[in-house]
């Protein structure tokens, strides 16, 4: 085995599994993720990596990776350890890696310390995801808007007055800037009709009434 990949699951994010996985090459027979599985969060998904279980206990997942690391360079001789993590308590394996000429390449954020860039050999730096834009809310329907919908084929004067009661009992004609519903749809012709008068009137949307009859 020629290649190493040890990941501090809990001190990176895996927002950067795709850019660690990618720079590994594809025949790297270890890839392991380390950390307590409640806090390795999205890791767990992640194909290809072996996950290592450690305690909650502080510095565990640390410990665990350099007694791998360890293992691995003195007992199956391998000398390219790819390490992802941005902890600088890293330093004392780095420093022993490099001492038995293993080759060690940190995959680190930019908040890894400066110590532990340079104890490596070659440093790559991930990138802070993207923060994604929150959707932008859509703004509620107008007055025209929710009448429009309400509408179908007709809707009867009264049974019209109490949908709006219902939807905005505290501030209706201000909310409409009318006196009421019958005045307010009187005030949009191009886009209502009333059939009838009084107890009977009907509010039609202005495409759902039939044309006038030809001459």
């Amino acid at each position: 085995m020629s290649h190493a990949l040890l990941i501090d699951g809990e001190n990176l994010s895996c927002t950067h599994a795709a850019a660690i996985l990618g720079a590994m090459p594809p025949d790297a027979p270890v890839r392991r993720v380390y950390g307590d599985v409640v806090r390795l969060n999205g890791w767990l998904s992640v194909g290809g990596l072996r996950a290592v279980h450690t305690s909650q206990g502080k510095n565990a997942a640390d410990m665990q990776i350099a007694i791998d690391a360890m293992e691995f360079l003195l007992r199956d001789g391998i000398r390219n350890f790819a390490i992802a993590t941005s902890d600088g308590d890293f330093i004392p394996l780095f420093a022993r890696l490099r001492e038995s000429g293993a080759c060690v390449t940190l995959f680190g954020s930019e908040k890894a310390s400066k110590s532990l860039r340079k104890i490596a050999h070659r440093f790559v730096r991930l990138a802070l995801p993207k923060p994604t834009p929150p959707k932008p809310t859509p703004p509620p329907p107008g007055p025209v808007d929710m009448i429009s919908q309400w509408i179908g084929n007709g809707i009867p004067m009264a049974q019209l007055s109490i949908r709006l009661q219902k939807e905005r009992p505290r501030d209706l004609s201000t909310w409409l800037g009318t006196a009421g519903p019958r005045s307010f749809v009187e005030r949009h012709p191009e886009r209502f009709v009333v059939d009838r008068t009084g107890s009977q009137a009907i509010v039609r949307l202005v495409r759902d009434t039939a044309p006038p009859p030809t001459p």
